[in-house]
């Protein structure tokens, strides 16, 4: 892993750097405080993850360096980072093919869950909650989905593969394509843009108005 992250808030950049080197074999991974140091690092050396926490910069500024990054490597993997509360941008995260975001106070087990999806190729948003608008599930509680297909879709809209979510539920393939199939209907929801809007709608996850 060659990673450079940009969070302004040292004890966060040391997590992070101490967690990469936990999963991953790391050839380095450097950190920068500001803009300007990342866009030198970026004309210095190559990267195949970049992490941004982006909530004091402006999407052109956050666009920028992602665009600047892939300059060097197509192919890196590109995490959003936000602070608790922090929203994200689903025009942006579509736009900019965001590979996941995630929060930087979430518990280490979320974070590695997080990570070791978007290194098999998954995009992964770790900002849906487990259960909705409230600790119980309300699409649960009001019937419209019922608690199993809660689960399936809080997955779904973190980007779990299907095998993911069977593994994670102790269920078959085919039951989580089932409640896949049947809470798509319940919600009217025929694409994946479709899905997010409802997830926001629904308070599952937050965007930036």
């Amino acid at each position: 892993m060659r990673s450079l992250i940009y969070e302004k808030h040292e004890l966060i950049r040391y997590g992070f750097i101490q967690l990469l080197k936990d999963m991953f074999p790391v050839e380095y991974c450097l950190e920068a405080e500001s803009p300007e140091a990342v866009e030198s690092l970026l004309d210095q050396y190559s990267f195949d993850w970049l992490f941004i926490n982006g909530e004091e910069l402006d999407r052109e500024t956050t666009g920028g360096m992602i665009d600047a990054a892939r300059s060097g490597n197509p192919a890196v993997k590109t995490v959003l980072l936000h602070n608790a509360g922090g929203k994200a941008d689903l025009s942006f995260l579509e736009k900019k093919r965001i590979s996941g975001v995630a929060g930087t106070n979430e518990p280490v087990e979320d974070l590695m869950k997080v990570l070791k999806g978007i290194e098999e190729g998954n995009i992964r948003y770790s900002f849906a909650h487990n259960s909705g608008p409230d600790s119980a599930g309300a699409l649960s509680q009001s019937g419209v989905l019922t608690r199993r297909e809660n689960e399936v879709f809080v997955h779904l809209i973190r980007g779990y593969s299907v095998a993911e979510s069977a593994r994670a539920l102790g269920i078959s393939l085919k039951t989580v394509e089932n409640h896949r199939n049947s809470l798509r209907a319940k919600l009217k929801v025929t694409s994946q843009k479709e899905l997010m809007s409802a997830a926001e709608r629904l308070g599952y996850i937050q965007f930036k108005s």
